[in-house]
């Protein structure tokens, strides 16, 4: 398996991400890559890093060999750097032909769609079904999407937003709150942001706590002496 490491000799407008105010994760407008080969002519893999607090995570875009073509698994930020490495592989294998996005909730790949599917404007684009969308959305897909969060994260979402509207109970204050529609939109994505940043930390800590619970993954002090 081959890799190369975006850095040295690379054009710093080639790693540029113009949309990651929408995104606003670590390392925020500049996304280095790291391209590998994973099966030799047939799967490679484009990787940018991805950090909320002190937590960073590689995000992963697949490159997989179809009849015809290329088919892209997981956008990503589509930068300089991603586009050379994809018409390298086109110049190779032909033409990409189908843009995956297997997920409804990964915002790290959903918005990195539209600016990716402009830059291959002949490829098909796939979704998985249950899409969502902002500001515009059905309630029945934004009571699912609430549903998915746990009682927690609810909680944590239901005090910032009273903390940013006012905490005077309702049924004993005629509490009421003017905005216009663009602040209350910013309020809302605010929330939603908030939201998915504390999802991602309970996934990690979920993952933490099941590997760490796992007798056999442990390592007893006479296994330490071993190694």
């Amino acid at each position: 398996m081959g890799s190369v490491v975006a850095g040295a000799g690379v054009n710093p407008a080639d790693q540029r991400w113009g949309f990651w105010p929408l995104l606003p994760l670590y390392p925020y407008g500049r996304r280095r890559t790291l391209f590998s080969e994973l099966i030799p002519g047939q799967l490679w893999s484009l990787e940018q890093l991805q950090g909320v607090y002190y937590v960073a995570v590689p995000v992963r875009l697949t490159v997989a060999k179809v009849p015809g073509g290329l088919m892209l698994v997981n956008p990503l930020p589509p930068t300089g750097e991603v586009r050379q490495a994809i018409a390298g592989l086109e110049q190779q294998h032909g033409p990409v032909r189908t843009i995956v996005l297997p997920t409804a909730s990964g915002l790290e790949h959903k918005l990195p769609l539209g600016p990716l599917a402009r830059a291959f404007p002949d490829a098909d684009i796939w979704v998985s079904p249950g899409q969502w969308s902002f500001p515009e959305q059905s309630p029945d897909t934004l009571q699912r999407v609430a549903k998915s969060a746990s009682n927690d994260i609810q909680d944590i979402i239901r005090h910032n937003v009273q903390g940013l509207l006012g905490m005077l109970p309702g049924e004993h204050f005629e509490v009421k709150v003017t905005a216009n529609r663009d602040n209350l939109a910013n309020m809302l994505a605010s929330a939603m942001m908030t939201g998915y940043f504390l999802r991602q930390m309970e996934q990690r800590k979920e993952l933490e706590e099941t590997l760490f619970a796992d007798e056999q993954m442990a390592i007893e002090p006479e296994d330490e002496l071993k190694l």
